[in-house]
């Protein structure tokens, strides 16, 4: 398992040579709401079981992870919805709230319940921001300077000099995805 400043390609004191991190980390936790997701939507009854999650969900706990029962149900209402995924052998390891493990490691107990994944049938999953270049000649009546090109974002952002070997832009924080002059021209 490799840490998150691993993953980004950044360097981490505690990563072995390998990229195995020696920090210890909380296994892997899902949040996991009900109403279309584990069930059909029928709110405030309960709708049938959507068994494909139900068993994705089981497989995920076979392999060591943790979930949190994450819905907008309260009192009674919230009480037969563990019932239900009591009766259907899932054992939430907390029901609207996070993880004591978790609290812990992170040393803050938010509001919003912290999860590795969030299963929802309501999420939007957001494109990822990419942020590409472009080299250009530098737009210049000096003779010399056309020779030294400009690095131009998609964002915007503009550097003298040849690409540089970041992993992120250091304008817009994005990805960066160097594009060559065929990607960038739309020719392939």
């Amino acid at each position: 398992m490799s840490c998150d400043f691993s993953k980004q390609g950044l360097p981490c004191q505690e990563c072995g040579p390998f990229g195995q991190c020696l920090i210890p980390r909380p296994p892997k936790l899902i949040a996991v709401d009900f109403d279309g997701t584990l069930c059909e939507n029928a709110y405030p009854a309960i709708g049938k079981p959507m068994q494909s999650t139900v068993d994705a969900l089981r497989a995920e706990i076979a392999a060591g992870a943790k979930w949190i029962l994450w819905t907008c149900r309260e009192g009674d209402e919230l009480i037969v919805a563990v019932h239900w995924c009591h009766e259907h052998e899932l054992y939430p390891n907390a029901v609207n709230e996070n993880l004591p493990e978790r609290t812990a490691f992170y040393g803050n107990d938010c509001r919003k319940v912290g999860a590795d994944e969030y299963w929802d049938d309501r999420a939007r999953r957001m494109p990822e921001r990419v942020c590409g270049f472009e080299i250009v000649p530098e737009e210049t009546t000096e003779i010399y300077a056309a020779s030294i090109p400009h690095i131009v974002f998609s964002c915007g952002y503009r550097i003298r000099g040849m690409p540089p070997k970041w992993k992120h832009c250091p304008s817009c924080g994005a990805e960066i995805r160097i594009k060559d002059k065929r990607q960038v021209n739309g020719d392939d």
